[in-house]
């Protein structure tokens, strides 16, 4: 049996320019296949800077920050796809040629934030449902890593889902609003619609991988990078996240680590603080 309830179970978020989306409520999102995000030419600029540093040559370097924003956003063009174009690229500009297996996880990286997404989605609190409606029956979040869901349920997180053309549970990926401390650091909050970012982990089913953030980044209007992750009790795959956020704090939040109560009290002092900041209570 569960042992808490997350608080504050009805709620909204942004949606991309629409009208904000309700908790439990389903609709459909499409992102375009063939055109691959900033994110995704940033991610590769920082893989191949990682590989001239690690293995050369040095002039790799130089081709990380001249020749992937270069070749346009497109997966597929009438000059070949985009490995087929950096390869060429790089040979005639700097007569380098890149080793086919950097082609081929460039290729990867590409593809990770260029692949079509045609599905309903929803978002909610509602996690004391079996593990098999968040896409992973069996999931240890659900048994031995349990504390984990408690953490999540009472530090403002909550599950953003897919569901295929027959209504099952297709995909999955938990997700924590946060907002900035004075001190500049990220903390979890339970305000959905003008948190400072989000953090987006433990994907799975048609939201593994990159697939999750792009649905939270394109409903928020914001960016979007793959980041180390922790957040103590809570059991995170790869001890990797992906931030949401808006493009300063992700060129600034290169990391990030948190360490929460299992049963935290956070709403409640997030709305006691709330009403005694109101107009109301100061006028008083």
């Amino acid at each position: 049996m569960p042992c808490c309830e997350a608080p504050h179970q009805q709620f909204t978020i942004r949606n991309d320019g629409q009208p904000p989306l309700a908790s439990d409520t389903r609709v459909p999102i499409t992102l375009p296949a063939g055109v691959i995000s900033d994110e995704g030419i940033s991610e590769i600029q920082r893989y191949l800077l990682r590989m001239a540093r690690e293995y050369g040559p040095p002039l790799l370097a130089e081709v990380a920050y001249e020749i992937p924003g270069a070749l346009g956003s497109q997966w597929q063009a009438k000059t070949g796809n985009y490995t087929k174009r950096l390869s060429r690229c790089a040979y005639q500009q700097y007569e380098i040629k890149i080793e086919p297996e950097v082609l081929s996880q460039v290729g990867c990286i590409a593809r990770d934030h260029s692949t079509a997404v045609s599905f309903d989605i929803d978002v909610t609190r509602q996690l004391n449902r079996s593990s098999g409606d968040f896409c992973n029956d069996g999931s240890c979040w659900w048994q031995s890593e349990r504390q984990s869901r408690c953490a999540l349920k009472t530090n403002g997180g909550f599950g953003l889902r897919s569901f295929s053309r027959l209504g099952w549970v297709s995909g999955r990926v938990w997700v924590m609003p946060l907002r900035k401390t004075g001190a500049g650091t990220l903390i979890p909050t339970f305000d959905t619609m003008t948190p400072d970012a989000f953090v987006v982990f433990n994907g799975y089913g048609d939201l593994a991988g990159y697939t999750g953030a792009r649905v939270m980044a394109a409903m928020a209007g914001w960016t979007y990078a793959k980041i180390p992750f922790t957040c103590d009790p809570m059991y995170i795959n790869g001890a990797n996240g992906y931030l949401v956020a808006p493009e300063e704090i992700v060129q600034t939040c290169k990391s990030l680590e948190l360490s929460v109560p299992s049963h935290a009290d956070l709403y409640e002092k997030e709305t006691a603080n709330a009403a005694a900041h109101s107009p109301q209570h100061t006028a008083a």
